[in-house]
Protein backbone atom coordinates (compact mmCIF):
# COMPACT_ATOMS: atom_id res chain seq x y z
CA UNK A 1 0.00 0.00 0.00
CA UNK A 2 2.66 2.49 0.71
CA UNK A 3 4.80 2.15 -2.45
CA UNK A 4 1.56 1.89 -4.42
CA UNK A 5 0.80 5.54 -2.60
CA UNK A 6 3.69 6.74 -3.42
CA UNK A 7 3.75 6.08 -6.99
CA UNK A 8 0.06 7.34 -7.34
CA UNK A 9 1.65 10.68 -5.74
CA UNK A 10 5.06 10.63 -7.95
CA UNK A 11 2.17 9.83 -11.50
CA UNK A 12 0.03 12.76 -9.84
CA UNK A 13 2.73 15.22 -9.79
CA UNK A 14 4.12 14.35 -13.28
CA UNK A 15 0.62 15.13 -14.97
CA UNK A 16 0.58 18.31 -12.78
CA UNK A 17 3.91 19.30 -14.03
CA UNK A 18 3.41 18.25 -17.73
CA UNK A 19 0.03 20.69 -16.94
CA UNK A 20 2.61 23.70 -15.84
CA UNK A 21 4.74 22.94 -18.80
CA UNK A 22 2.58 23.17 -21.34
CA UNK A 23 0.62 26.30 -20.24
CA UNK A 24 4.31 27.89 -18.93
CA UNK A 25 3.06 31.42 -19.58
CA UNK A 26 0.41 31.27 -16.16
CA UNK A 27 2.79 28.34 -14.38
CA UNK A 28 3.62 30.32 -11.51
CA UNK A 29 -0.35 30.65 -11.19
CA UNK A 30 -0.98 27.10 -11.36
CA UNK A 31 1.94 25.64 -8.93
CA UNK A 32 0.21 28.65 -6.42
CA UNK A 33 -3.53 27.67 -6.87
CA UNK A 34 -2.44 24.31 -6.23
CA UNK A 35 -0.63 24.62 -3.25
CA UNK A 36 -3.89 26.23 -1.88
CA UNK A 37 -5.70 23.29 -2.79
CA UNK A 38 -3.58 21.22 -1.68
CA UNK A 39 -4.53 22.67 1.77
CA UNK A 40 -7.85 22.65 1.05
CA UNK A 41 -8.50 19.44 0.66
CA UNK A 42 -7.47 18.66 4.21
CA UNK A 43 -10.38 20.84 5.39
CA UNK A 44 -12.88 18.81 3.15
CA UNK A 45 -11.55 15.48 4.76
CA UNK A 46 -11.92 17.38 8.32
CA UNK A 47 -15.61 18.62 7.43
CA UNK A 48 -16.51 15.07 6.08
CA UNK A 49 -14.65 12.99 8.11
CA UNK A 50 -16.88 14.48 11.58
CA UNK A 51 -13.68 15.94 12.87
CA UNK A 52 -13.89 18.13 15.79
CA UNK A 53 -13.42 22.08 15.96
CA UNK A 54 -9.83 21.98 17.11
CA UNK A 55 -8.87 20.25 13.83
CA UNK A 56 -11.17 22.44 11.67
CA UNK A 57 -9.41 25.22 13.25
CA UNK A 58 -5.90 23.14 12.69
CA UNK A 59 -7.06 22.79 8.72
CA UNK A 60 -8.31 26.38 8.20
CA UNK A 61 -4.74 27.82 10.04
CA UNK A 62 -3.17 25.38 7.63
CA UNK A 63 -5.35 27.11 4.81
CA UNK A 64 -3.66 30.72 5.83
CA UNK A 65 -0.31 29.70 5.78
CA UNK A 66 -0.06 27.84 2.73
CA UNK A 67 -1.92 30.76 0.82
CA UNK A 68 0.64 33.30 2.22
CA UNK A 69 3.58 31.29 0.43
CA UNK A 70 1.40 31.38 -2.63
CA UNK A 71 1.02 34.94 -2.69
CA UNK A 72 4.80 35.45 -1.98
CA UNK A 73 5.68 33.42 -4.46
CA UNK A 74 3.37 35.30 -7.30
CA UNK A 75 4.05 38.20 -6.61
CA UNK A 76 7.99 37.87 -4.65
CA UNK A 77 9.57 35.00 -6.05
CA UNK A 78 8.97 31.15 -6.94
CA UNK A 79 11.44 30.48 -4.33
CA UNK A 80 8.56 30.59 -1.98
CA UNK A 81 6.50 28.20 -4.00
CA UNK A 82 9.23 25.81 -3.48
CA UNK A 83 9.50 26.24 0.48
CA UNK A 84 5.67 25.92 0.57
CA UNK A 85 5.75 22.83 -1.35
CA UNK A 86 8.85 20.85 0.54
CA UNK A 87 7.14 22.24 3.78
CA UNK A 88 3.66 20.38 2.69
CA UNK A 89 5.07 16.98 3.08
CA UNK A 90 5.31 17.94 6.98
CA UNK A 91 1.73 18.29 6.92
CA UNK A 92 0.82 15.51 5.44
CA UNK A 93 2.81 13.51 7.36
CA UNK A 94 2.78 14.89 10.99
CA UNK A 95 -1.02 16.14 10.77
CA UNK A 96 -2.16 13.23 8.87
CA UNK A 97 -0.57 10.33 8.87
CA UNK A 98 1.12 9.85 11.99
CA UNK A 99 -0.73 12.30 14.49
CA UNK A 100 -5.07 12.27 15.11
CA UNK A 101 -5.70 13.43 11.73
CA UNK A 102 -5.13 10.21 10.44
CA UNK A 103 -8.43 9.54 11.79
CA UNK A 104 -9.95 11.01 9.04
CA UNK A 105 -7.69 11.38 6.18
CA UNK A 106 -6.69 8.26 4.03
CA UNK A 107 -3.35 6.34 4.84
CA UNK A 108 -3.14 6.55 0.74
CA UNK A 109 -3.82 9.83 0.41
CA UNK A 110 -1.51 11.55 2.80
CA UNK A 111 1.51 9.27 1.58
CA UNK A 112 0.60 9.91 -1.75
CA UNK A 113 0.51 13.83 -1.15
CA UNK A 114 4.19 13.61 0.11
CA UNK A 115 5.58 12.15 -2.94
CA UNK A 116 3.46 15.09 -4.89
CA UNK A 117 4.77 17.35 -2.85
CA UNK A 118 8.30 17.04 -2.85
CA UNK A 119 8.75 16.25 -6.70
CA UNK A 120 6.55 19.33 -7.23
CA UNK A 121 9.55 21.55 -4.60
CA UNK A 122 11.62 19.73 -7.22
CA UNK A 123 10.38 20.81 -10.32
CA UNK A 124 10.27 24.56 -8.90
CA UNK A 125 14.00 23.92 -7.75
CA UNK A 126 14.81 22.74 -11.53
CA UNK A 127 13.11 25.69 -13.05
CA UNK A 128 14.37 28.58 -10.69
CA UNK A 129 18.42 27.13 -11.33
CA UNK A 130 17.63 27.10 -15.45
CA UNK A 131 17.85 23.23 -15.43
CA UNK A 132 14.47 23.32 -17.53
CA UNK A 133 13.82 25.61 -19.99
CA UNK A 134 10.79 27.90 -19.38
CA UNK A 135 9.24 30.16 -21.15
CA UNK A 136 8.50 32.58 -17.80
CA UNK A 137 12.10 32.36 -16.88
CA UNK A 138 13.20 33.34 -20.10
CA UNK A 139 10.66 36.36 -20.26
CA UNK A 140 12.10 37.47 -16.45
CA UNK A 141 15.63 36.95 -17.41
CA UNK A 142 14.59 39.19 -20.36
CA UNK A 143 12.72 41.97 -18.30
CA UNK A 144 15.81 41.69 -15.37
CA UNK A 145 18.27 42.19 -17.64
CA UNK A 146 15.94 45.25 -19.38
CA UNK A 147 15.35 46.66 -15.82
CA UNK A 148 19.51 46.14 -15.03
CA UNK A 149 19.95 48.10 -18.11
CA UNK A 150 17.65 50.91 -17.13
CA UNK A 151 19.25 51.31 -14.07
CA UNK A 152 22.86 51.51 -14.86
CA UNK A 153 21.67 54.08 -17.45
CA UNK A 154 20.01 55.88 -15.33
CA UNK A 155 21.63 56.04 -11.67
CA UNK A 156 25.28 56.06 -10.70
CA UNK A 157 27.66 53.32 -9.48
CA UNK A 158 27.91 55.48 -6.36
CA UNK A 159 23.91 55.25 -6.15
CA UNK A 160 23.00 51.25 -6.68
CA UNK A 161 24.55 49.91 -3.07
CA UNK A 162 22.39 51.65 -0.60
CA UNK A 163 19.38 50.01 -2.85
CA UNK A 164 20.99 47.03 -3.28
CA UNK A 165 21.39 46.51 0.38
CA UNK A 166 18.27 47.91 1.44
CA UNK A 167 16.81 45.55 -0.51
CA UNK A 168 18.76 42.18 1.22
CA UNK A 169 17.99 43.62 4.75
CA UNK A 170 14.21 43.63 3.44
CA UNK A 171 14.99 40.12 2.11
CA UNK A 172 16.23 38.80 5.17
CA UNK A 173 13.97 40.61 7.36
CA UNK A 174 11.06 38.32 5.33
CA UNK A 175 13.01 34.89 5.35
CA UNK A 176 13.77 35.86 8.97
CA UNK A 177 9.59 36.66 9.71
CA UNK A 178 8.40 33.43 6.98
CA UNK A 179 10.54 31.15 9.74
CA UNK A 180 8.63 32.60 12.59
CA UNK A 181 5.42 32.18 11.82
CA UNK A 182 6.18 28.63 10.81
CA UNK A 183 8.28 27.63 13.52
CA UNK A 184 5.40 29.11 15.63
CA UNK A 185 2.79 28.53 13.70
CA UNK A 186 3.43 24.12 13.98
CA UNK A 187 4.55 24.77 17.22
CA UNK A 188 1.17 26.43 18.78
CA UNK A 189 -0.73 24.15 17.00
CA UNK A 190 0.89 20.97 18.48
CA UNK A 191 0.51 23.16 21.83
CA UNK A 192 -3.27 23.13 20.99
CA UNK A 193 -4.02 20.06 20.01
CA UNK A 194 -1.95 18.47 23.26
CA UNK A 195 -2.07 21.43 25.60
CA UNK A 196 -2.43 18.68 28.50
CA UNK A 197 0.80 17.51 27.52
CA UNK A 198 2.34 20.48 28.18
CA UNK A 199 3.92 21.64 31.53
CA UNK A 200 2.52 26.00 31.52
CA UNK A 201 0.24 27.65 33.83
CA UNK A 202 -3.34 26.93 34.32
CA UNK A 203 -4.64 29.81 32.95
CA UNK A 204 -3.26 28.96 29.57
CA UNK A 205 -6.19 27.54 27.17
CA UNK A 206 -6.86 26.57 23.87
CA UNK A 207 -8.20 29.71 22.54
CA UNK A 208 -5.65 31.71 24.20
CA UNK A 209 -3.40 29.67 22.32
CA UNK A 210 -4.59 30.49 18.82
CA UNK A 211 -6.19 33.93 19.62
CA UNK A 212 -2.53 34.48 20.75
CA UNK A 213 -0.72 33.35 17.55
CA UNK A 214 -2.75 35.28 15.37
CA UNK A 215 -2.69 38.37 17.30
CA UNK A 216 1.59 37.96 17.40
CA UNK A 217 1.32 36.68 13.88
CA UNK A 218 -0.62 40.02 12.75
CA UNK A 219 1.79 42.41 14.44
CA UNK A 220 4.72 40.17 13.10
CA UNK A 221 3.01 41.16 9.22
CA UNK A 222 2.67 45.25 9.78
CA UNK A 223 5.95 45.21 11.61
CA UNK A 224 7.79 44.21 8.00
CA UNK A 225 5.17 45.80 6.03
CA UNK A 226 6.33 49.35 7.97
CA UNK A 227 10.00 48.40 7.89
CA UNK A 228 9.34 48.03 3.73
CA UNK A 229 7.76 51.46 4.05
CA UNK A 230 11.15 52.92 5.77
CA UNK A 231 8.61 53.81 9.17
CA UNK A 232 11.40 51.92 11.40
CA UNK A 233 10.51 53.26 14.81
CA UNK A 234 7.33 51.67 14.12
CA UNK A 235 8.41 48.93 12.70
CA UNK A 236 11.18 47.59 15.45
CA UNK A 237 8.44 48.44 18.33
CA UNK A 238 6.13 45.65 16.41
CA UNK A 239 9.21 43.24 15.05
CA UNK A 240 10.42 43.31 18.86
CA UNK A 241 6.88 42.44 20.26
CA UNK A 242 6.35 39.57 17.44
CA UNK A 243 9.83 38.01 18.64
CA UNK A 244 8.48 37.08 21.65
CA UNK A 245 6.10 34.98 19.75
CA UNK A 246 9.49 32.63 19.58
CA UNK A 247 10.84 33.60 22.64
CA UNK A 248 8.38 33.07 24.94
CA UNK A 249 7.67 29.11 24.33
CA UNK A 250 11.14 28.62 26.08
CA UNK A 251 8.96 29.73 29.23
CA UNK A 252 7.68 26.43 29.20
CA UNK A 253 10.79 25.59 30.85
CA UNK A 254 10.05 27.26 33.61
CA UNK A 255 6.70 25.12 34.68
CA UNK A 256 8.42 21.93 34.16
CA UNK A 257 11.90 20.09 34.60
CA UNK A 258 13.29 18.85 31.18
CA UNK A 259 12.53 15.08 31.43
CA UNK A 260 8.77 16.36 31.29
CA UNK A 261 9.52 17.28 27.69
CA UNK A 262 9.18 15.18 25.09
CA UNK A 263 11.70 15.49 22.34
CA UNK A 264 8.90 16.57 19.30
CA UNK A 265 8.24 19.33 22.19
CA UNK A 266 11.79 20.30 22.95
CA UNK A 267 12.60 20.89 19.30
CA UNK A 268 9.54 23.08 18.51
CA UNK A 269 10.39 25.17 21.91
CA UNK A 270 14.12 25.21 20.70
CA UNK A 271 13.23 26.37 17.11
CA UNK A 272 10.66 28.94 18.39
CA UNK A 273 13.53 30.50 20.60
CA UNK A 274 15.83 30.57 17.48
CA UNK A 275 13.77 32.11 15.54
CA UNK A 276 12.97 34.54 17.96
CA UNK A 277 16.24 35.42 18.97
CA UNK A 278 17.02 35.46 14.98
CA UNK A 279 14.25 38.88 14.86
CA UNK A 280 15.26 40.40 18.08
CA UNK A 281 18.70 40.43 16.74
CA UNK A 282 17.92 41.68 13.61
CA UNK A 283 15.81 44.66 14.54
CA UNK A 284 19.22 45.70 17.07
CA UNK A 285 21.25 45.38 14.29
CA UNK A 286 18.91 47.63 12.05
CA UNK A 287 18.43 50.31 15.22
CA UNK A 288 21.80 50.00 17.11
CA UNK A 289 24.18 49.48 14.89
CA UNK A 290 22.85 51.01 11.09
CA UNK A 291 20.86 53.32 12.80
CA UNK A 292 17.92 53.04 10.01
CA UNK A 293 15.65 54.44 12.14
CA UNK A 294 17.57 58.08 11.18
CA UNK A 295 16.96 57.87 7.79
CA UNK A 296 13.10 57.52 8.44
CA UNK A 297 11.48 59.60 6.13
CA UNK A 298 10.72 63.35 8.01
CA UNK A 299 13.62 63.35 10.04
CA UNK A 300 15.27 65.46 8.45
CA UNK A 301 18.66 63.12 8.29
Amino acid sequence: MVVFSLALGLLGAAVYITICRIKSEIESQILAVGLVIAALLYLGFAVFGTANSAWIFVEAAGIGIYSLFAMWGLYYSRWWLMVGWLLHPVWDLWLHFFEQGASFTPAWYALGCMSFDLLIAAYIFGVQLGTFNSKVNLKANLKSSEATDCVEGSQSEKSQPPVNSTSKRQLLLKILLTACVVSTAIHFIDNYLYIEQYPQPDWITPSSVYVSWIGWTMVGIVGYWLYKNQRFWLAYLCLVFYSFCGLDSLGHYLYGGMSEFSPKMHFFILTDGVVGFALLGFTLWSSLILREQFKEPGTGI
